[in-house]
């Protein structure tokens, strides 16, 4: 089961490389200056800083989800994320390392429904990671198209192709800008091995 969840990320991270690439000829292409496409951001803070009363929350945390607990992640993020809003406001970076924390429980546990599949349940999870890194992150960011992608295979596997096509569509403008996207988006990724067809059941 770790290894189609591992095998599913990896592939993400592929079709991420290829979108870059893609994006980059684009950009060739079109003559103009890379500089009038802000290219998308990959960075974010990734620990509490000062902040001795959230540290024991955001260890906890950081164990559980190390060790394939989510359940257990799962409402350590939330009290983090909670905490931290009451703490230090929406707009610190405390309160963006919680969002990201939880973000990143509901895309673990979105890829494990995703491999069982469990497909409303994945779709579920993936939304709810995406609005909370829109919210942490704004909106032209890697950490979004990932779980763009995510979700885009998830309706490619309910058939649920249009979908599919819009949201990699936008993944693929936060990764090379607008032109990127023009190009059929032929390469969402498919079922993993393993991964239940639907109406296989």
């Amino acid at each position: 089961m770790h290894y189609r969840g591992l095998l599913g990320s990896i592939l993400v991270v592929l079709l991420l490389g290829t979108l870059a690439a893609e994006a980059q000829q684009s950009r060739r292409r079109s003559g103009l200056p890379a500089v009038l496409r802000p290219a998308p951001s990959s960075e974010y803070p990734t620990e509490i800083v000062g902040a001795p009363k959230l540290e024991p929350t955001f260890r906890r945390y950081s164990e559980l989800y190390a060790k394939g607990d989510f359940a257990g992640a799962l409402k350590e993020a939330q009290k983090l994320q909670a905490d931290a809003r009451v703490g230090f406001g929406t707009k610190h970076t405390n309160y963006v390392v919680a969002v990201v924390g939880l973000a990143h429980v509901h895309d673990a546990q979105g890829r494990l429904a995703r491999a069982e599949g469990r497909y409303p349940a994945a779709e579920q999870s993936f939304k709810r990671a995406l609005a909370l890194k829109e919210e942490g992150l704004g909106g032209n960011h890697l950490e979004i198209a990932m779980t763009l992608l995510d979700l885009a295979s998830v309706y490619t596997r309910e058939g649920r192709q249009s979908e599919a096509e819009s949201i990699t569509q936008r993944a693929r403008t936060i990764v090379g800008g607008p032109d990127a996207g023009r190009r059929s988006p032929r390469n969402v990724p498919g079922p993993l091995p393993g991964d239940a067809l639907p109406g296989s059941d």
